[in-house]
């Protein structure tokens, strides 16, 4: 019984997803970064963040919506 216990917790470990932190802020990134990730100046995503963030925002903040600047980044990449 305990040697199938044993089993049974190790095939549940495996199969657990593991998920990277979201990038919610150029803040975080270095601008060399910001530069070879998206191949566009800190201040040209932010203002097009600016342009569109009305149209691609959540319309509720319900299950944690993904925030726009992540959609922004999402997009560019």
């Amino acid at each position: 019984m305990a040697a199938a216990l044993v089993v049974f917790e190790n095939e549940r470990n495996k199969h657990q997803r593991v998920f990277q932190p979201r990038l919610e802020d150029l803040d975080d990134l270095r601008d060399f970064e910001v530069k070879t990730r998206y191949r566009l100046p800190r201040n040209l995503i932010e203002e097009l963040h600016n342009l569109i963030e009305a149209e691609i925002a959540a319309q509720t903040d319900r299950s944690n919506p993904v925030p726009t600047m992540t959609k922004v980044f999402y997009c560019l990449n």
